[in-house]
Order: structure tokens, then C-alpha cells, then sequence
């Protein structure tokens, strides 16, 4: 970003997003005013001078001494130390440099002056909140280089400013080289420190320890590619929320590098390519993310204003800016020389333009239009990611994902889910079977443990007992009780069939295994949903289903999600047919603090193993028709056959 190129960019600017401009005032000028949203605030003022050392949700304070590890997390009050954090990485900051662009009006340079050096005046180094996450300092420290850009050319911004914003880096480049989240699992956190310091070091290197800086942050992080990336391109913490964190961080970090000259390991580009074109596999047909795993909507930068579209249905009218994961896509296009990722991200993204200026918007569009001109494979369909366990079922509209990989993090389940042989449907146009998400962290350790629980997935639960057990106040570890096993994956013009088995209650006193089978009829677009527990004893069995918020009719065991004269999911029971089925209470998530009422289906199966339920999944895109049953029992014959007891 070239001030001195302002005239072109805006140029550019305006031909891409002039439909922006007024949302971005708008928001700009609410940070002026001190009006914040953040981790599901709602828009809160804060006041003529801004306490950073305040969860302005819960009212708590921390201020003036060291914070160690230890006391991050409080469980007996309702503080969530991520709100101070959140506020003081400064990701506001480009968007006031926007407003700025936009407008010319100096009442935001003002306020990025005024913000900065108010902040620096309140948080001495070491002290404090603000001090005690790298990961933070680190965030922060990119966000004010990528904030002060916009204002370089700024008159009235006086040199000391510039002086002491200088000084400042420097001290949180110190303070990072010098408190590395590393330790003998390393996560989002680790990255996070070396993206900030790799940003210090090619930003200032008139600072003394610039060269070695960079040096050493570039290694980690080429090493880091290796260690927590799978072969397949997935993200060790098994996380969706979170693999797009880390890809910005990877990715960001590594264009960096290379618009400065400075060479990236070709296999480490390569895996942060790998991790795109999982970006790209995960998509919805509506362009957003799965709910797997945690979530606290975390972002290295942001660097666009989102628009809700007028006519699109709930949730995604309020949360698609969260969910919506293919800005990465046509950054990596370009970055990557990708025709598909082109293809796949759908266009040209504000964050790609902020990134990558109006070449890359050009590069861009050469590489859309050798995506259409035949030269470029069939569209993104069902892809397999075995290393992370991670499955995707997709024709036409439809669309599933299959969660069959471990607890994450090597084991520590930092941010995994309950959700082993989970999924979430998705069909014309609408998610019907969601994940809940992850609502919230150590603000609400009951629902923290609620929305990681085996029951608020779309799993299958013995015995009422957890698949991985969780220790209620280790907030952020889950005992790995199973490794999951996948006996096949096989994708066809007939149908794509999924099957696995746990072993995750062999710890019971009866022990016995599960497996679960899901077959999508790629000719008529329904799924076949069938659930097994195998070895010894009674047991009572429960399969969790859980909808979006979006009405439930019930008859008898049946249940259709959605309105008749709109797009619906018929869940009809075939094994039992009459199974118990209770509608539970319950909350979906779309973004971190926030939760919306979405009632559960919980059947449930008592009796001798072996136990079998089995379940038609059956979308239909207008008014309701009777069921293809003589096709859908055929595909049950088939997985029995296939799958005998």
C-alpha cells in the first residue's frame, strides 16, 4: 500500500466497491465516536476516553502488573479477557485509513493519532493486559504498521507522532522475540507472534535486530507449515474458524516476503497453496464456511466492510462476513497463478485488493477467464482430506461435510469438538443440519462445555457419556478416548459413500464400538444415514440432529425442517421406524457471544447390542413430494449388504 499511488488504487477502488463507500463512513465514524462491536458486544459505546484494560461486557479491569498464563481464564465470574485483546489489535485501524482515502476528511488521521498515542500512554511495556498475550502484540503490531500506511501522506499528523508510533514497534518487536508462545506443541498462537515479528523486521529494517528478526521468524514459520499443516492441507487444531486464521497468516506473511524480496521455501508456498484448495473444498454452494470445531471469529487483518445482502435467508444475512472464507481464494489465485481458486472464490475480494493492489485485481481477472475457457478442471466436487479426517460430499446444490478426525492439536483437543462422525447438510440453498458452533469461551464455562459436547453435534451418544471426555474446568483440552477409523471413502457417478468406525466407548463397562455410514444418492440427491453400536451388553443409543433455525413439522417420527413452500430437509426414520424422538431446547452460533434459538431432535434406541438406526435425509427444493422410498430402500439393502452385522 503506496500513498503515494493513492490516486490509482481509489481509481480502482471505485470500479470494484463504490457500492462500500457509504458502510465504510459509516463504520469509521463510528469508531470515532468510540462505538465498538466486538466478540458479540453489540454496538456498545465506550465513552470519550477508551479503557483498554476493560471487558466493557462484563465490566472487569485489569491494569498495571504482569499477567501471567494462569489467570487468562476466571472461572468464577463471567470476564472474558479475549474483549480487552480484541479491542487493543487495533484491526479498526484500516478502516478508518479508508475512510480517510475516501473522503480526505482529517477527523479520522485525528483519530488514529489520538487512538495510538492514547494507548501507548496507557500500556507501559510488560504491563498490563495488552501485554500479556504474544499472539496480541503481535496482531496489533501488524495492524498499526497496515493502518499508519493509509495515513503516510497525511499533513497533519505531527513527526513526533510518527517518532513515537516508531518507538513503539520497536518495543513490541522486543517484546515478542523475547516471549515466543512456543513450547513442545506449538498452535495459532506461535504463528501468530512470528507473523507480527516477520512484519517488524521488512517494515523497519533500520531497527538494529531487524535482520535477525526476520531470519528467525521466516524459518519458524517455514518449519511451522510442516508441524502444524497436515499433508493434506488441513489445519492440526481441527478447527475450520481456525485454519482460516492461520492461512491469513501464513499467506499474508509469505506475500509480504515475496514483494520484498526476500525467497519463501517453495514447499512451505506449496503448503499454504494445499491449505486453499481445502478453502475451497469446505465452501458451500452459498460461499460459507462449516461450523468444525472452535470459533471466536479471529483474524490476523480485516481489511473489508461487509454488506448483508437484502434477500438472503437467515442466518447468513447477519453472519456471512464471518462465514464467507473466499476472499483467501482470490488472493491465493493470484498469488498462486490458480485459475480454480479464481473459479472458486467467485470474485475479486476487497481483502485480495487491499493486498494485492489493482495488478493483482488484474492478474486476477485473466486467471477468471481461463477458469471458463476449458482449460481449467470440472468444478470443485467431493474431495477426500485423510490426513485430518475430514470429507466432502457434493453434487449440484448439495452438499455435506463429514468431521472423522482426532480431538486436534496433537492430541491436546485445544479447540476440537465432540463431533466425530459429525456433519453438517446443506441443499439448495439452505443449511439444514448445522454444527451449533462454539458461542463463547471462558466468559460461560457451562455453555463453553455445552457447545463441545457429543449432544450438540450430529453424532450418535451411548449411554449419555461424552465420545471424548472433558474435564469441565479445562476449558481448552479434551481427553483423545478414540482415534477414528475410516473403512471407506469412495466417490462414484452413482453416489458418494462415506464409512467409519470409533472405538471411543470400549472404555464402558459394556464395551462397544460405533459405526456410521452415510451414502449420497448422487442421481436423486438424498442421503442414507445409518448408525450401528457393535460388541456387548444394553445400552441406550441417541442420534442428535441439529437444524438451523428454520421451522420443524413433526409427524410422528418424521420431521421436516422449513417451510412447505419453500426449500425443505425431510428426516425420515427407516430403522426403527418408529424410534423415541424428543425436540430438545437448544442454540445454534453463528459468531463468537452471540446465539440464536434452535431447537435439537434427539432419538434415541434402548435395548441389546447389536443396535441400528437409519435415517433418509431427504431435501427437496419446492413444495413437499412423497418420498422415493421404493430407491431409498435399495440403498439401504445396499449398505447392508456391503456392511453386513
Amino acid at each position: 500500500l503506496d500513498h503515494r499511488q493513492k490516486k490509482v488504487w481509489l481509481e480502482e477502488y471505485a470500479l470494484l466497491f463504490l457500492d462500500k463507500k457509504p458502510a465504510v463512513v459509516r463504520a469509521a465514524d463510528e469508531i470515532c465516536s468510540h462505538r465498538f462491536n466486538l466478540l458479540g458486544s453489540g454496538l456498545t459505546d465506550l465513552g470519550p476516553v477508551i479503557n483498554w484494560h476493560q471487558d466493557f461486557k462484563s465490566g472487569k479491569v485489569w491494569k498495571g502488573k504482569v499477567i501471567p498464563p494462569s489467570q487468562f481464564i476466571v472461572l468464577k465470574d463471567d470476564s472474558d479477557i479475549k474483549v480487552p485483546w480484541e479491542l487493543s489489535r487495533f484491526q479498526h485501524l484500516p478502516l478508518l485509513g479508508k475512510a480517510y482515502w475516501l473522503t480526505g476528511d482529517e477527523k479520522y488521521s485525528e483519530e488514529f493519532v489520538s487512538q495510538v498515542s492514547h494507548w501507548i500512554a496507557e500500556n507501559p511495556v510488560g504491563l498490563g493486559v495488552n501485554w500479556a498475550c504474544t499472539m496480541d502484540v503481535a496482531i496489533r503490531a501488524a495492524n498499526w504498521i497496515a493502518g499508519a500506511y493509509f495515513f503516510r501522506g497525511a499533513k497533519e499528523i505531527p513527526e513526533p507522532f510518527w517518532l513515537d508510533l516508531l518507538k513503539s514497534l520497536l518495543l513490541h518487536g522486543r517484546h515478542i522475540r523475547t516471549h515466543p508462545e512456543a513450547g513442545a506443541v506449538t498452535g495459532n498462537h506461535y504463528l501468530s507472534d512470528l507473523a507480527g515479528l516477520l512484519y517488524l523486521g521488512i517494515m523497519f529494517p533500520e531497527f538494529s535486530e531487524s535482520s535477525e528478526w526476520v531470519s528467525f521468524a521466516l524459518r519458524e514459520m517455514e518449519a511451522q507449515a510442516f508441524s502444524q499443516i497436515y499433508p493434506d492441507g488441513v489445519d492440526f487444531e481441527a478447527s475450520v474458524s481456525y485454519h482460516r486464521l492461520v492461512s491469513e497468516l501464513f499467506l499474508y506473511s509469505f506475500v509480504l516476503c515475496r514483494e520484498n524480496g526476500i525467497p519463501v521455501r517453495p514447499d512451505a508456498m506449496e503448503v499454504v497453496h494445499r491449505m486453499l484448495r481445502f478453502v475451497a473444498a469446505y465452501t458451500k454452494p452459498d460461499g460459507t464456511a462449516p461450523q468444525i470445531g472452535d470459533a471466536d471469529d479471529g483474524r490476523f487483518h480485516l481489511f473489508s466492510t461487509w454488506i448483508p445482502p437484502s434477500c438472503a435467508p437467515f442466518p447468513m444475512s447477519q453472519h456471512g462476513w464471518i462465514l464467507d472464507h473466499r476472499y483467501l481464494l482470490s488472493t491465493g489465485a493470484v498469488v498462486f497463478d490458480d485459475p480454480s481458486l479464481a473459479r472458486d472464490s467467485g470474485t475479486f475480494h476487497e481483502e485480495s485488493f487491499w493486498i494485492l493492489g489493482p495488478s493483482g485485481r488484474e492478474r486476477f481477472a485473466e486467471l477468471l477467464e481461463k477458469s471458463s475457457s476449458g482449460t481449467v478442471h470440472e468444478e470443485t466436487g467431493s474431495a477426500s482430506f485423510p490426513h485430518s479426517g475430514l470429507y466432502v460430499m457434493r453434487q449440484e446444490s448439495s452438499y455435506m461435510i463429514i468431521d472423522a478426525g482426532p480431538v486436534g492439536m496433537k492430541g491436546l483437543g485445544g479447540h476440537g469438538h465432540n463431533d466425530v462422525f459429525g456433519f453438517e447438510l446443506f441443499a439448495h440453498g439452505v443449511t439444514f443440519l448445522a454444527d451449533p458452533g462454539a458461542y463463547v469461551y471462558s466468559a460461560d464455562p457451562v455453555s463453553r462445555n455445552l457447545f463441545r459436547s457429543t449432544r450438540y453435534h450430529n453424532v450418535v451418544e451411548v449411554d449419555g457419556e461424552e465420545i471424548n471426555r472433558i474435564e469441565p474446568d479445562l476449558l481448552f483440552w479434551m481427553r483423545e478416548d478414540t482415534i477414528p477409523k475410516i473403512l471407506v471413502w469412495e466417490t462414484t457417478t452413482e453416489y458418494d459413500l462415506f464409512a467409519g468406525e470409533h472405538d471411543a466407548y470400549r472404555r464402558l463397562t459394556s464395551p462397544v464400538s460405533c459405526r456410521r455410514e452415510i451414502l449420497l444418492d448422487r442421481k436423486l440427491g438424498f442421503w442414507i444415514l445409518r448408525d450401528r453400536v457393535l460388541g456387548a451388553g444394553r445400552h441406550t443409543i441417541r442420534s442428535f440432529l441439529h437444524p438451523s433455525p428454520l421451522k420443524l413439522s413433526r409427524e410422528g417420527g418424521r420431521v421436516r425442517i422449513g417451510d412447505s413452500d419453500s426449500p425443505s430437509l425431510s428426516i425420515i426414520p427407516l430403522e426403527p421406524k418408529n424410534p423415541d424422538l424428543e425436540i430438545i431446547p437448544g442454540f445454534v452460533s453463528y459468531s463468537y457471544g452471540t446465539r440464536r434459538e434452535a431447537p435439537y431432535l434427539c432419538y434415541s434406541l434402548s435395548g441389546s447390542v447389536p443396535l441400528e438406526m437409519i435415517f433418509c435425509l431427504f431435501p427437496q427444493e419446492g413444495d413437499p413430494q412423497p418420498p422415493l422410498m421404493k430407491e431409498i430402500l435399495g440403498r439401504v439393502d445396499f449398505l447392508r449388504t456391503r456392511f453386513p452385522h
